[in-house]
């Protein structure tokens, strides 16, 4: 149990903030086409 408790530790955080990073750059993404789209309109 210690050994896939020291896994968990290292594992899940280190995905979740990955899968923030990914979700904030398409974030950035999407604001920037939306912007692009809302000032040719």
């Amino acid at each position: 149990m210690r050994q896939t408790n020291r896994f968990f530790r290292h594992f899940i955080p280190r995905n979740l903030f990955q899968n923030l990073a990914i979700v904030r750059q398409q974030a950035v993404r999407f604001e920037k086409f939306f912007a692009k789209t809302h000032n040719e309109r």
